[in-house]
Parts: structure tokens; sequence; C-alpha cells
């Protein structure tokens, strides 16, 4: 198996962004989320909206032995959706793609979180319905 078939051993952050994760966890609603669970919201606002944004300076978030088989299943669906079927011989790009959404995503997830504090919840409910639908469609 070459290393492109191997998956990453972590997910990464852009190191600017450390500072946003901490900020989310004084939210009320995502208080308790762990690290990996905010990056797969902000992953999946990214994708969802189309929002990429390269790492400068990448720095280990998530251990990927941490991610069960549908957070797993996520990440290569998004991946495929947007680099297509080719993606799944290079499982790095499809990590690096997800990573780039995140990175979008998380500055989102800030303004949500703090424009619609009361409404969060129930707002990114229905996000994340509208990402399963968009991968559905794919």
């Amino acid at each position: 198996m070459t290393s492109n078939m191997k998956m990453p051993d972590r997910l990464y952050i852009d190191e600017s962004e450390r500072e946003i994760y901490e900020r989310l966890r004084d939210h009320p609603l995502l208080k308790r989320r762990s690290n990996k669970e905010l990056f797969l919201l902000a992953m999946s606002l990214g994708f969802l909206y189309d929002m990429r944004k390269p790492l400068k300076k990448p720095w280990g978030f998530v251990r990927t032995e941490y991610l069960n088989e549908e957070e797993k299943s996520l990440i290569l669906s998004i991946g495929i959706y947007a680099e297509g079927l080719d993606a799944l011989l290079n499982k790095k790009k499809i990590f690096s793609t997800a990573e780039e959404y995140a990175s979008a995503g998380v500055r989102y997830l800030e303004d949500l979180a703090w424009k619609e504090p009361a409404s969060l919840d129930k707002i990114l409910e229905n996000l994340l319905n509208d990402v399963f639908r968009k991968i559905k469609r794919g």
C-alpha cells in the first residue's frame, strides 16, 4: 500500500484558528464538544457553502484514530464529492480537502455562534440536514 492510500494520522487546522476553536467552547451549546466534533461541524459548514481555505501553518488538531466509521465516511463522502472518485486513491488529498472546508467553516461557525446564540442548535440542525441532502444529490 502506498503512502497516499493510508489515512493520515491527524486532521489539521491552521494554527491561527486555535483561538477560534477555544472561543467556540465558551458558547453554552458548544461547551462540551470535542475537537473532533467542532472540526466536523466546521468542515460540514464549509462544504455546505462551498467555502475552502488552504492552511498556511498546519497544526495537528484531531487524531484520526478517534474518528468512528460514520465520521470517516462523512470525510470520504465530502472528499469524493469535491475531488471526484479518483480521490479515493489519495486519502491525503481527501483529508486536505476536509481541512480546507473546516478552515473556512470555522469562521462561519464562530459568526453563527455569537450572532444567533439562542437559536444556534436549530440553525445547526437545519444546516447539517442540508449537508446530507447535498451529498445525496451529488
